[in-house]
């Protein structure tokens, strides 16, 4: 299961590097940097794009400050006092080989929070509390299930938090009713027409998914030449019908776990009218958000 995949390593590999500095004692300045360097990709990596909704966001910079006290402590453990250029150990290579991965793996992470030229700004379709961006930005790291396809390049997956930074109760509880955006309301970000609109597709049981349904209950809208996707909806709690009118803050449905959904979530994407190739990024308030972005909703 990729939930727990995804988990696992957000929790291992920053835990690798911390170990690895805490054990060796090097004699060399040129090896205590290697050591370090080479722990601080991963640590950034799983800190900007972990698994955070799963094990807690506000656990998110334990690692960074676990690393910042192993720094210290290595620094501390070192025996700098001879003076003399030791030779670099045997996993020297590999350790440049994890610095050179993790610098592109968190380059590419940074990039997918920028997009230049045409955004598409609406209001954030979900009210009253604080959401997560589970997936979001233009990276493969961020976006990994939509990254590489066109007309969702730029897609948000968001899920609500509780007061403890968990987006459900339990790592993956089966019931949908345990994961906080379950049924809550949705509402049109935008004025337009709704281009197409389904109901009636079955919730999903955590942690199956119906592939061949694709957005599930979902809601098509139009706007000025743009298409926004909502999906994933709960059954039996949209609102609208093809054709509709919809004003800005209009309930459409309720979130849910229909469709191609592993678990409960509120599935935006943008796209150009005329084919699903153009993919838009959103913004909200002017901002663009990417993974484990928090967007608190009034």
């Amino acid at each position: 299961m990729i939930i727990y995949v995804i988990s696992l390593l957000t929790i291992l590999l920053p835990a690798a590097g911390i170990i690895m500095l805490l054990r060796t004692r090097p004699v060399d300045r040129r090896e205590w940097f290697l050591n370090c360097a080479a722990a601080f990709g991963p640590v950034l990596l799983t800190a900007l794009a972990g698994s955070w909704g799963v094990i807690g966001h506000s656990l998110r910079h334990v690692p960074l400050v676990c690393y910042a006290a192993t720094v210290l402590i290595s620094f501390r453990r070192a025996d700098f006092s001879a003076g003399r250029a030791a030779r670099l150990d045997r996993w020297a290579a590999s350790k440049l080989a994890a610095i050179i991965l993790f610098f592109v793996l968190n380059i590419d992470l940074a990039r997918g929070a920028y997009a230049g030229g045409d955004r598409l700004e609406m209001d954030f379709p979900l009210r009253g509390g604080e959401y997560l961006v589970y997936q979001g930005g233009a990276s493969l790291v961020g976006n990994p299930f939509h990254a590489m396809q066109p007309g969702s390049r730029y897609a948000l997956d968001i899920v609500k938090l509780d007061d403890r930074g968990r987006r459900a109760a339990g790592i993956l509880p089966g019931d949908c009713a345990d994961y906080m955006v379950y049924g809550e309301p949705v509402y049109s970000p935008l004025d337009a027409t709704v281009l197409d609109a389904r109901d009636g597709v079955r919730d999903n049981i955590p942690p199956a998914a119906d592939e061949a349904l694709g957005p599930g209950n979902h809601v098509l809208l139009l706007a000025d030449g743009r298409l926004v996707l909502l999906a994933h909806f709960a059954r039996g709690s949209v609102k609208v019908n093809k054709g509709d009118i919809v004003k800005r803050g209009q309930l459409l449905g309720r979130a849910g776990n229909s469709g191609n959904s592993l678990e409960p979530h509120l599935h935006i994407q943008a796209m150009k009218e005329g084919g699903t190739a153009d993919a838009i990024p959103l913004s909200f308030k002017s901002m663009l958000y990417t993974i484990n972005d928090i967007i608190i909703a009034e």
